[in-house]
């Protein structure tokens, strides 16, 4: 009861907003409203949407670290992000509510980027820099933090010869263990007590990941920038299992992912390549498998292809030369970064000049968060699978943008559930079209236009039910439903967890992203 009492007062406060907020439409039917935050010259910051996108909540943050160049904004399952702010870790939740906050303590070096672990743990980085035209004693600090409450289980220095520069890459399996590549030339590895426990050369490391095994996965470039690239695998223990150098195809930084089959991929220009281990090289693939893609970290695309991003903007394609489309918002602010994509395949993603972008899949142009600073004040997003970004800067803080009544997406036995009749909730019930859902769950469906009845049947099972009647018929068991069933636009509209439950199916509800999953 009280998630929607929290509910009801957010949205009373959203209402006034509205009223407070000046908007318009053009003759596009674009509305353009105030958002009531300005940039650093004062200017106001506004959002332009032609659907029903809207600011849900606002947290003011000040001196947010550099969300561009270092990863200073993390997501977990349950929608929280965590984000460096102003010598802080704060943790935000869904809602936009402030969990905890923790001081990192300082070293006289900068917070420069979060990794989050696979068992939860936060790790903030601090990098070098120099102080009285020297490096500092300990060049380099690992931070460990409970994600539940904030608290910090131990705080650790690079070891003595090793540096942590600003363009670290870092990862860290389910045993606990951080592995993080130091500009010296070397991975070092700390446990989850934050001991260090191995190091091993890796010179110019550009990407790591962790594999299915727990063990680890580098690839960098043997000579200088550009130049031929390595691939190295590391157990957990720190043992090398495998090594291949003047790899053929080059690999972007901080692009290598293992997929759950243990496949090792990485990104190219606008390609997607994998490793190829009797060859020892990569190869270029093309792929419509979007569970690989999600894997990947590459935005779901339903139609195949891939997108990718350059100083030209955002590009969809089948390949090299192969370009279906290309978005450039503004020519002044053209490099597109942190894109993702939604259940529906609508894409976000900000640029250069520090504003967030909503397109569809063809690259139209659907909402757009202006931020017109001209410097470069980037932004870093979040998008959740039903559209709403949380979005952050060091002009504004950091907000969701989303629909506030959006929609409830049905899911049964994996597949996405089509129907003209969109899920709602009724009553605190998710009620949804009962021909299209029983025909996912694979029943039979009859229609008796007299008593206005319909019977569901799967193998044994026989249901029935009445339009705006409660009683409901089970077998020969009759039962009594909270609320009736209803006709919506010609549909018979049923409670989704009766209906899958008297079927034999589980239903599990996901908050976050508002599905409902029939297994």
């Amino acid at each position: 009861m009280a998630r929607y009492k929290v509910f009801i007062r957010r949205t009373a406060a959203f209402l006034l907003g509205a009223l407070l907020t000046s908007s318009l439409i053009n003759d596009d039917g674009v509305q353009a409203a105030g958002t009531g935050l300005v940039n650093e010259q004062g200017e106001e910051i506004r959002l332009e949407s032609r659907v029903n996108d809207s600011i849900l909540w606002h947290v003011p943050l000040e001196n947010i670290e550099d969300v561009y160049y270092h990863g200073t904004m993390l997501h977990d399952e349950q929608g929280n992000s965590y984000i460096l702010a102003n010598g802080s870790l704060v943790s935000i939740d869904l809602e936009g509510r402030r969990r905890w906050s923790v001081d990192v303590p300082r070293h006289g070096i900068a917070p420069r980027g979060l990794v989050r672990g696979e068992d939860g743990t936060i790790y903030v980085l601090e990098v070098e820099e120099f102080k009285d035209d020297r490096y500092t004693d300990r060049t380099g600090w690992i931070t460990a933090v409970d994600p539940l409450d904030g608290k910090i289980r131990w705080q650790r220095g690079m070891p003595e010869g090793h540096r942590l520069s600003s363009n670290f890459v870092t990862a860290a399996n389910s045993s606990g263990i951080i592995v993080v590549a130091a500009s010296t030339g070397s991975l070092l590895a700390f446990d989850r007590q934050g001991n260090w426990i191995w190091s091993q050369p890796a010179n110019e490391a550009r990407s790591l990941a962790v594999d299915p095994t727990g063990g680890f996965v580098a690839v960098g470039y043997a000579e200088s920038f550009g130049r031929s690239p390595y691939v190295v695998h590391w157990s957990e223990d720190g043992k090398e299992d495998w090594s291949s150098d003047a790899l053929d195809i080059p690999v972007n930084s901080n692009s290598v992912r293992v997929a759950k089959d243990g496949g090792i991929y990485g990104m190219g220009f606008c390609v997607i390549i994998k490793w190829n281990q009797e060859k020892r090289s990569f190869d270029v693939v093309q792929s419509a498998d979007n569970e690989l893609l999600r894997q990947l970290g590459v935005p779901y695309d339903p139609d195949g292809g891939q997108y990718c991003f350059n100083g030209g903007g955002l590009f969809k394609t089948l390949g090299p030369g192969q370009n279906l489309w290309q978005y450039q918002p503004d020519p002044s602010y053209t490099y597109a970064a942190y894109v993702q994509a939604d259940a529906s395949g609508n894409l976000s993603f900000t640029d250069n000049g520090g504003s967030w972008h909503r397109a569809d899949s063809d690259g139209n142009p659907i909402s757009e968060l202006s931020v017109r600073n001209h410097s470069l004040t980037h932004s870093a997003h979040w998008s959740l699978a039903n559209g709403t970004s949380i979005v952050a800067s060091n002009t504004f803080g950091i907000l969701a943008i989303g629909d506030e009544n959006r929609p409830i997406t049905v899911f049964v036995r994996g597949t996405r559930l089509n129907s003209e009749a969109e899920a709602s909730l009724v009553n605190s019930q998710t009620f949804v079209p009962l021909r299209a859902t029983a025909t996912a769950l694979g029943a039979n469906v009859q229609w008796n236009g007299e008593d206005r009845s319909v019977k569901v049947t799967l193998a044994e099972q026989v249901i029935t039910l009445w339009i705006d009647r409660q009683q409901v018929k089970v077998g020969e068991e009759h039962f009594l439903l909270e609320t009736a069933p209803f006709l919506r636009d010609e549909h018979t509209m049923v409670p989704l967890r009766f209906l899958s439950q008297a079927l034999g199916y589980e239903v599990d509800w996901e908050p976050v992203n508002r599905f409902v999953h029939v297994r």
